[in-house]
């Protein structure tokens, strides 16, 4: 196996993106090719990284899963890491993915372990109302798990010993893949934002008897979320996660439940 690879960033033109494509360029080793998929009518938000690897390709559609692809079918490398725009690469990152990889066995894909950019572990860690929900939902909350409800669960690095951990799901913020593995069908049903996709690819290939592997030194960073979420987004994330649940063949009523509780504590908490 090489060690060439090529790096695949579906985007809108965020202002973030100018920084991740930087900081792919402070890494150990450097991409063959990064191929960036923007939808032309976001062509203007673009502030356009100059470098010899650097492709950018304007596309008459939008949808992150669908502009993936596109890109997927452009790259010439043995392997391909989609990487979402909005990611810090540490230095030893895509080695440590690539040498994880050529030292695991079978059909598999790997990802990196998680930090926000202050420096804590970002693997999902339950927030005080989701551990009570769940809880009352008799809801299991295990590490690298998907939730009977269809959230799912990162690990805590910081308690395990092994460089690499296997998982149920990898976020789809940064995965490295053979290019014979490379994703071709859309497995997003959706429009507009890709809610849970990862958890959803994440099922799909498992069907397809691949192990999924988190390496715990390869790093990525990324921003603590803002907590902003509204009716719209509560009710595209349901949405998605039904259909989730659809593909895992689990019943949607837990998830019913939540979805109607949490819709509850945030009207509840708009008027405290």
């Amino acid at each position: 196996m090489s060690d060439s690879f090529s790096i695949v960033i579906a985007t809108i033109g965020s202002a973030s993106l100018y920084d991740t494509i930087k900081s792919i360029y402070s890494s150990s080793i450097l991409p063959s090719e990064i191929i960036v998929v923007i939808p032309k009518v976001y062509r203007s938000n673009v502030i356009e990284y100059r470098a010899n690897q650097v492709k950018y390709v304007y596309v008459d559609f939008m949808g992150q899963v669908n502009q993936r692809i596109y890109g997927f079918g452009l790259t010439k490398t043995e392997f391909v890491i989609q990487l979402d725009d909005d990611i810090i690469v540490d230095y030893y990152c895509f080695d440590s993915l690539l040498q994880a990889y050529k030292g695991l066995t079978g059909r598999r894909i790997v990802g990196p372990s998680f930090f926000f950019t202050d420096g804590s572990y970002a693997y999902n860690k339950p927030s005080f109302l989701n551990k009570l929900l769940s809880l009352f939902l008799f809801i299991k909350t295990k590490p690298a798990t998907i939730s009977s409800i269809g959230y799912g669960y990162g690990v805590n690095f910081s308690n395990v010993l092994d460089n690499y951990h296997e998982s149920e799901w990898l976020a789809g913020g940064c995965i490295l893949f053979h290019r014979d593995d490379l994703p071709n069908q859309v497995h997003f049903p959706f429009s507009g934002k890709a809610y849970c996709e990862d958890l959803i690819f994440s099922v799909l290939i498992r069907k397809k008897q691949f192990r999924i592997y988190i390496v715990k030194n390869a790093i990525c960073y990324i921003e603590k979320p803002v907590l902003n979420s509204n009716n719209y987004d509560l009710d595209c994330d349901f949405g998605a996660r039904k259909y989730l649940l659809s593909v895992l063949n689990i019943s949607t009523l837990k998830l019913q439940i939540w979805y109607h509780l949490k819709k509850f504590f945030m009207i509840l908490s708009r008027y405290s």
